[in-house]
């Protein structure tokens, strides 16, 4: 049947077809490495967005980790615990006290700070700006030595970020912030810190989004949820208070149906500093990027992340690919009309000596 066609057509097919043929080996390859680069250039987009919002919030921490370091060094404060050794003596007015207390009041004054407190090794008593802890509301005599948290304290052996708690009066979330205290000779005198109300961190957290969607979560050391912005509209635990545990973020796999992947992002969390993830979130498919707040001065290794609706990736990626394929056709159609332009025109000629 091709024998039976004419010059031009004949000549038409092959050029055409090799002309088609490579071009579209050539268009398979530029539409995969154009979704490829769209797709990669929206992730870093994302990542370097996380990475700014970690350093933020690493930025907060320090600051208050100096506040602590500065605050619990003194010299005042390690003469005056170094030499307070008398549950039953008054405490107000020992020698040095009141400069003492000057220090707890400024620095609970911050609005960030609940309150600054230093507990003594030698008695056991707690102390806060303009107080003194020393027995339960019932009687019984109270000791900070023997408390959970004294002991995390000095087995950490460091100024660290502890637990979260919820105040009872206000609702409001903190975490403690407290080192060892030791005298130059070496001896530990007490634990001291901050309680660190976490509502501009949580603001922070809210605020994250991309391009106007998504929202963020913020991780403790173990994983567990420490903020979740409520648009999520989650109902996990973030604090053991009232008898609940924490959650991580696989408690939404528990709470919601059509939620599946956050068993698999814990895992990537602790083997990566930062990364990409893909979970589904109420049925929904969400791309999630994450970065690692580590500090050694307070010691923090949380995280925080983002989870982004994956049609604000894959839209994207799928505009520049369709752009790129309707390209390619345009111009395949174009190349396919200056050969039968060309192959006519040379044709011709030898059609008329062939009649001739």
């Amino acid at each position: 049947m091709f024998q039976d066609l004419s010059l031009r057509k004949k000549s038409l097919i092959l050029i055409g077809a090799t002309v088609a043929v490579l071009m579209l080996i050539a268009a398979y390859f530029l539409v995969d490495q154009i979704a490829r680069q769209s797709r990669e250039s929206i992730e870093l987009q994302a990542k370097n967005y996380i990475a700014v919002e970690s350093s933020n919030i690493e930025s907060f921490f320090a600051q208050y980790g100096r506040v602590v370091d500065t605050f619990v060094n003194s010299a005042h404060i390690k003469k005056w615990f170094s030499n307070w050794n008398d549950r039953t003596k008054d405490y107000s007015a020992s020698p040095g006290y009141a400069e003492v207390n000057k220090d707890f009041v400024r620095v609970a004054n911050d609005p960030s700070v609940l309150s600054a407190f230093i507990a003594s090794a030698f008695t056991g008593e707690y102390f806060k700006e303009n107080e003194r802890t020393a027995a339960y509301a019932d009687g019984r005599p109270y000791y900070a030595n023997k408390r959970p948290w004294w002991q995390e304290a000095n087995a950490v052996g460091k100024l660290y970020l502890g637990a979260l708690s919820t105040d009872i009066n206000t609702g409001a979330i903190s975490a403690v912030l407290q080192t060892p205290i030791k005298n130059e000779q070496g001896t530990l005198i007490g634990v001291g810190g901050v309680d660190l109300q976490l509502d501009q961190i949580q603001q922070m957290i809210e605020g994250i989004s991309f391009r106007q969607q998504g929202f963020g979560f913020l991780l403790d050391s173990d994983l567990k949820v420490v903020h979740l912005a409520e648009q999520s509209g989650h109902n996990l635990s973030i604090t053991d208070d009232g008898g609940k545990q924490k959650d991580g973020l696989e408690g939404l796999e528990r709470d919601f149906a059509d939620t599946e992947g956050f068993n698999a992002l814990n895992q990537l969390m602790l083997s990566q500093e930062q990364g990409f993830s893909k979970v589904t979130f109420k049925g929904e498919d969400f791309y999630v990027v994450f970065n690692r707040i580590e500090l050694e001065k307070p010691l923090v290794k949380w995280n925080v992340g983002l989870m982004l609706p994956a049609e604000i990736i894959d839209q994207p990626v799928s505009n520049a690919v369709q752009a790129t394929a309707l390209s390619v056709i345009a111009m395949l159609v174009v190349i396919l009309f200056v050969i039968y332009t060309a192959v006519s025109i040379i044709v011709k000629p030898i059609r008329s000596l062939i009649k001739v």
